[in-house]
């Protein structure tokens, strides 16, 4: 991708932080051959993080990635059925995913 960007913003009251975090990517090639069928759109997620100290030395983190159920594909290196679309029927490749 030509970029790639993280951004984000913090809370912290006491001993409690939260924190509101997003990616944003530029379209890029999911080979390296630069192939249609391996074009990947480019997409921005957000993530949204809790931490709260209990004691000195423990801490509970929780967190949501893709908060917003945001669609978007990765670098597809070992599974080609899924990049390819192998299975030309929608029933056939959607189970499979």
């Amino acid at each position: 991708p030509n970029y790639q960007v993280k951004y984000g913003t913090a809370f912290v009251r006491g001993n409690t932080r939260i924190q509101l975090a997003a990616t944003v990517l530029d379209d890029q090639w999911g080979d390296d051959a630069h192939t249609a069928n391996f074009y990947i759109p480019g997409y921005h997620v957000w993530d949204l993080t809790t931490n709260v100290v209990l004691y000195n030395r423990l801490s509970l983190v929780a967190g949501v990635n893709n908060i917003f159920d945001e669609r978007y594909f990765s670098r597809v290196k070992q599974c080609r059925r899924v990049a390819t679309r192998y299975d030309k029927k929608a029933a056939n490749f959607l189970g499979f995913v």
